[in-house]
C-alpha cells in the first residue's frame, strides 16, 4: 500500500502538469454554491468544509481548537466535524480488506462485523474475529482518501507559492498559513499511515521510558500521574469508563512492557501514580453491567443505579463482594505493578445519593451522604496503607466534605491528599481577567488561605480544565500575545509558592494554545517558538528552585511554614507572603498581577539585612520585560505587623522571590 508521502509527490507532479484543474474547478464550484465571499454562518463554514471532502473536515477539526484565531460560535460549530461520519457501504469495506491483504478477506477472518465500531473521515474501525478466534479491531482506510487529501495539501501549498509575489504587508499572514498548512500534512500523514500508526504502539512502551524519564528529571518533576490505563472500550473517555480493572490497556503494549516502564521510572527516582476509577463503570455488555443478567456489581435500585450526568452504572458499595473486587483491584496494581499511589476519580460523586440528580432515596438518617461509600473509602485507605505504609492516595473529591485527609480513627476518609478544586476554579476565574478587574475579585486570589490546612492539598491544573471549549491555559490569560504569556507565567509563580503539593497538566509547561486532544501527541514543535520555549525554560528553573529550597514544600501542613506579609491590596493586585521551612529558614514572594512596573514599593520584613532577588518570572530570558530588582535593605521601619520593611521595585505581571543574605560566622580562634 503507498504511503501518504507517495501520494503526495505524485500529487507534486500532476500540479506541475497542471492535471489537478479538475479538482480545482470542483472546490471554486463548490465555494460558489455556498457563495463563500458573501460570508458564511458557523453552520454554513460546517457545510462547505464537509462538500469540500475529507481535508477541508480535518482543517475545521484543527481549526475547533484555535479560539485564539476564530471566534467561539465558529470554534463550537466545527466540534461537530469530530463527530462521526457516514459509514462506508460494508461491501467498500470487504474489497478494501481483501485488496490490503491480496486475498480473500475469509482467508484472514472467521468474520466480521458489517456494523462500524466508529467511522470518521478518513476510516472506520470494525470488530472482527481471526481464524484463531482471537477477537480484533480492523480500521480499514476509506478508498481514494490519501490521493484526494495529497492533491489538497499540495494544491494550498502551490498557491502559497504564489503569494511569494504577494506585498510585503501580507507577508505574515501568508507564514501564518504555511504553518498551519504545514500542520495539515503532518496530522495527515499521520492519521493516513496505519503502518506507523502500528508500529507506534509497539515500540510505546519500549521508548516511553527512554524519551520521558529524562525529560521529567531535567524539568525537576518527581512523579508521574498516568490517566487510567485499565482497558477501556471508548477512546473519548480517555480511559474513565473501565471494562478491565485489571488489565493494562493492550493500547499501549503489554502488561510486562508497563511493568518495566514502571521499574525504569523508579530506577530514576521517579514515582508512578495511576488514576483509579471505582466511582462508576460503563453499560458495556463486556464490562461489568449486569453481569450475570441481574444487577451483580451495581445497584439494584433503578433510581439510584446510574449517573446520569455519565449514563455510567454505579457500584454497590454496601456488597462485601463489591468491595472486595475493588479494594483487591487497589491492592493488585501496588503489589503486582508496583505503583506508588492512586488519585481516585470522582470521589464526589461517591460520597453523595443526590449528585447530579434531583431525586434521591435518602440515607438511614434521613440524609444526603452515601454512608455506604464513606465505609468502603475508609476501608480501602487501610488495606492500602496496610500493603504499603509510604503509598499515596489522592482524592478527587470537590466539595467541602470534611476530613478526607484525617485518618479513619479519628472520624476521616483516610487519603494522604485531597486535589484542592476549590483554589484551581478561584485561581482560574482571577487569572482570566482583566487585570482592571481583578481588584475586584482580590478575594479568589486570597480566600484559599482561609482553609488551606484544613486538609493536606495539590494544587491540581488538571485535564478537566483544557478540553471541551474551556481553553488551554494559555488562552485562559487575558490580553494580546505576550500579556497571555506574562500572565501565565506569574500564575505559575504563585502557584508554587502557594502551600500544598503540585500537579499540572501535560503541555502546559510549554504553553499549548490548542486544548488537549486525546487523538494525537502535543504539539512539540511549539518549542521551536521563543515565547513557548520560555516559558518551558520558566517552568523547568520553577521547578528545580522549588525541590531546592525546602521553605516552599517542607511545612507545607502547618501555618508555621506561612505568613501574610501584605494580603489585602486589591487596588494594585499585589500579594506578599513568607514561605518558612522547619528550621527557620525562608523566602518572600511577592506577585504583581497587574502589567504596571511599582516602584518604591514598600513591604514588611521580618529581620533585618539585605534581601537578594533569587528569580523573577519577569527576566529577559523567560520572555519578560527584564526590570532590574535591585537587593532591598531591611529597615527599622515597622509595617505589616513586623518590626522591619524595605521598598521593593514590582515588575509588571510577575512573581518574584527574595531571600535574606546570611553572613558567614566567623570561625572561632583556639
Amino acid at each position: 500500500m503507498a504511503t501518504f508521502e507517495e501520494f503526495m509527490k505524485v500529487a507534486e507532479i500532476s500540479i506541475k502538469d497542471k492535471t489537478s484543474h479538475k479538482r480545482m474547478n470542483e472546490i471554486v464550484r463548490i465555494m460558489r454554491q455556498y457563495k463563500v465571499l458573501h460570508g458564511l454562518t458557523p453552520e454554513q463554514a460546517v457545510e462547505v468544509l464537509q462538500a469540500l471532502g475529507p481535508t477541508y473536515v480535518k482543517i475545521g477539526q484543527l481549526a475547533s481548537n484555535r479560539s485564539d484565531l476564530l471566534p467561539k460560535a465558529y470554534c463550537d460549530a466545527f466540534e461537530k466535524l469530530r463527530d462521526d461520519a457516514n459509514p462506508m457501504p460494508f461491501d467498500v469495506v470487504i474489497e478494501q480488506i481483501d485488496r490490503a491483504y491480496g486475498k480473500s478477506w475469509h482467508e484472514v477472518f472467521a468474520s466480521i462485523d458489517p456494523v462500524p465500531l466508529g467511522a470518521a473521515s478518513i476510516a472506520q474501525v470494525h470488530k472482527a474475529t481471526l481464524l484463531d478466534g482471537t477477537t480484533v479491531a480492523v480500521k480499514v482506510r476509506r478508498p481514494g482518501v490519501a490521493e484526494s487529501m495529497a492533491e489538497d495539501i499540495m494544491l494550498m501549498k502551490h498557491l502559497l507559492a504564489l503569494g511569494e509575489f504577494a506585498s510585503n504587508s501580507h507577508r505574515s499572514i501568508l507564514l501564518s498559513l504555511e504553518g498551519f498548512v504545514e500542520e495539515i500534512e503532518r496530522t495527515t500523514a499521520s492519521e493516513v499511515n496505519f503502518t506507523s500508526e502500528l508500529h507506534n504502539l509497539m515500540r510505546f512502551h519500549d521508548e516511553l521510558a527512554d524519551e520521558l524519564i529524562p525529560y521529567l528529571l531535567d524539568m525537576g518533576y518527581t512523579h508521574v500521574e498516568l490517566m487510567p490505563i485499565t482497558e477501556y472500550p471508548y477512546d473519548p473517555s480517555w480511559g474513565y469508563q473501565v471494562t478491565g480493572y485489571y488489565a493494562p490497556t493492550a493500547r499501549y503494549g503489554s502488561p510486562q512492557q508497563f511493568m518495566t516502564f514502571v521499574d525504569k521510572c523508579h530506577r530514576a527516582g521517579i514515582g508512578v501514580l495511576l488514576d483509579w476509577v471505582p466511582a462508576h463503570f460503563p453499560k458495556d455488555e463486556n464490562g461489568l453491567y449486569e453481569f450475570d443478567g441481574t444487577c451483580c456489581y451495581e445497584l439494584s435500585d433503578p433510581m439510584m443505579n446510574e449517573h446520569p450526568d455519565w449514563s455510567t452504572r454505579i457500584f454497590d458499595f454496601g456488597k462485601g463482594e463489591v468491595q472486595s473486587f475493588l479494594i483487591s483491584n487497589a491492592v493488585y496494581w501496588l503489589e503486582q505493578y508496583h505503583v506508588d499511589g492512586l488519585r481516585v476519580d470522582a470521589v464526589a460523586s461517591m460520597l453523595y445519593l443526590d449528585y447530579g440528580r434531583r431525586d434521591f432515596r435518602p440515607n438511614k438518617f434521613g440524609g444526603r451522604e452515601n454512608l455506604e461509600a464513606i465505609a468502603f473509602l475508609r476501608k480501602l485507605n487501610r488495606a492500602v496503607f496496610s500493603v504499603r505504609r509510604n503509598a499515596i492516595t489522592a482524592a478527587e473529591e470537590s466539595t467541602a466534605f470534611p476530613m478526607v485527609t484525617k485518618p479513619d480513627y479519628d472520624g476521616g476518609l483516610g487519603f494522604l491528599f485531597k486535589w484542592n478544586m476549590g483554589w484551581m476554579n478561584d485561581m482560574l476565574q482571577y487569572m482570566s481577567l482583566d487585570p482592571l478587574w481583578r481588584k475586584g475579585s482580590h478575594n479568589d486570589l486570597t480566600f484559599s488561605m482561609t482553609y488551606a490546612y484544613s486538609e493536606n492539598f495539590i494544587l491540581p491544573l488538571s485535564h478537566d480544565e483544557v478540553v471541551h471549549g474551556k481553553g488551554s491555559l494559555i488562552n485562559k490569560m487575558p490580553g494580546e500575545y505576550d500579556a497571555k504569556f506574562q500572565n501565565l507565567r506569574a500564575f505559575y509563580g504563585f502557584m508554587m509558592a502557594h502551600p500544598g503539593k503540585k500537579l499540572s497538566f501535560m503541555g502546559n509547561e510549554f504553553a499549548q494554545f490548542i486544548e488537549w486532544r486525546h487523538y494525537e501527541q502535543l504539539e512539540w514543535m511549539l518549542l521551536d517558538y521563543d515565547r513557548h520555549r520560555q516559558m518551558h525554560d520558566w517552568v523547568r528553573d520553577l521547578n528545580h528552585f522549588y525541590l531546592d529550597h525546602s521553605c516552599m514544600w517542607n511545612n507545607d501542613s502547618d501555618w508555621n511554614g506561612f505568613r501574610w506579609i501584605s494580603a489585602d491590596d486589591n487596588a494594585n493586585s499585589v500579594v506578599a507572603f513568607r514561605r518558612i521551612d522547619r528550621r527557620g529558614r525562608e523566602l518572600i514572594c511577592i506577585c504583581n498581577f497587574c502589567p504596571v512596573l511599582r516602584e518604591h514599593y514598600r513591604l514588611g520584613l521580618p529581620k533585618p539585612g539585605q534581601y537578594e532577588p533569587v528569580l523573577s518570572s519577569d527576566d529577559l530570558k523567560y520572555g519578560g520585560s527584564g526590570t532590574e530588582l535591585l537587593t532591598v535593605t531591611a529597615e527599622r521601619e515597622p509595617m505589616h505587623g513586623l518590626q522591619y520593611s524595605g521598598e521593593f521595585t514590582l515588575a509588571p505581571l510577575s512573581a518574584m522571590f527574595y531571600q535574606r543574605k546570611t553572613t558567614p560566622r566567623a570561625k572561632r580562634k583556639g
